[in-house]
């Protein structure tokens, strides 16, 4: 048996049951929770944690992608976008590109089936480059990471 295991302690909910919880961290700021808060608190946590070991999956997994396919590509960003994420790639080519296209396509295809993946939904796209000002159209401003080569 692990030491955070015998050292657990065990919180039971059952409906009806709501006991205040008096949690006292570190700092000795306490606070009281019902224990359903409690429950819940902890569940966010969890799938919090796992949502930032996926995005840093996600992440890896996009970088390899361009490293895979640099000829096409000029920029690539990961964005905010209709209740998820974007991959948008901004093409070499001015011209509609069909290999690129089709890359794109099994990529999402990819992500979308990837178990590991569960909790990110994302969409891909590829522009022409057009210039930062239209690009910046497809852009959140509070999510933009920039992909730069080499990483």
């Amino acid at each position: 048996m692990t030491t955070l295991a015998h050292n657990a302690l065990q919180l039971t909910y059952k409906r009806g049951a709501d006991t205040p919880v008096v949690v006292t961290p570190e700092d000795e700021n306490r606070f009281i929770l019902r224990l359903h808060e409690a429950v819940e608190a902890c569940r966010a946590y969890l799938e919090r944690e796992r949502f930032e070991a996926q995005f840093r999956l996600l992440l890896e997994k996009l970088a390899q992608w361009l490293r895979e396919h640099e000829s096409f590509v000029h920029q690539a960003f990961l964005t905010e976008r209709d209740r998820g994420l974007l991959f948008l790639v901004v093409q070499r080519s001015p011209q509609y590109d069909k290999d690129l296209e089709e890359a794109l396509t099994q990529l999402d295809l990819q992500i979308a089936r990837d178990a590991e993946l569960d909790l990110i939904p994302l969409s891909v796209l590829a522009v022409p480059d057009a210039g930062n000002e239209v690009l910046s159209t497809f852009l959140s401003p509070r999510l933009r990471i920039q992909f730069v080569r080499g990483e």
